[in-house]
């Protein structure tokens, strides 16, 4: 009678550790705005914030692991361009305010970043830190965009 009791709990414990099912996720943002830049600063870095959003639906018990990446459409994710025509402004996207840890894809020195959700419906947020550092002198007036693909695995 022992022997099926310890067996009972064991099943309990693996049953607890299965992965849920993601049945729907959707991906929101707000986008990172530098404002004006100026060119005859050499100094001074053009930082500012964005944030992603991740909310899924999950099915069963147990939890699921996401991994974001962000892409690029201009450049390397290792290193990223705001366009206007023929000119561009580099830039980047950082995992961290310290600006030191590039979020990308996982190549090129480029990190990704992780979430685990255990709910039924669960939202995951993370910070996007965007620099264009100073001294670019090479740009027109005008606007530059970018376009970033987020890339969400299970």
């Amino acid at each position: 009678m022992r022997r099926l009791i310890m067996s009972g709990v064991a099943l309990c414990v693996v049953s607890s550790v299965e992965a849920a099912n993601v049945q729907s996720c959707t991906v929101s943002n707000s986008a990172i705005n530098f404002g004006i830049y100026d060119p005859l600063d050499p100094v001074s870095d053009d930082n500012n914030a964005g944030s992603v959003q991740i909310n899924c639906k999950l099915t069963g018990t147990g939890t699921a692991s996401v991994d974001v990446a962000l892409g690029a459409s201009a450049g390397t994710p290792a290193q990223r361009r705001l366009v206007n025509g023929s000119y561009f402004l580099d830039y980047n996207i950082y995992t961290k305010p310290s600006y030191t840890i590039i979020w990308g894809d996982g190549t090129a020195g480029t990190n990704t970043q992780q979430g685990t959700m255990s709910k039924a419906v669960e939202t995951l947020s993370w910070t996007l830190y965007g620099r264009v550092p100073a001294g670019q002198l090479n740009v027109a007036p005008g606007t530059y965009t970018d376009t970033v693909q987020v890339t969400v695995t299970f």
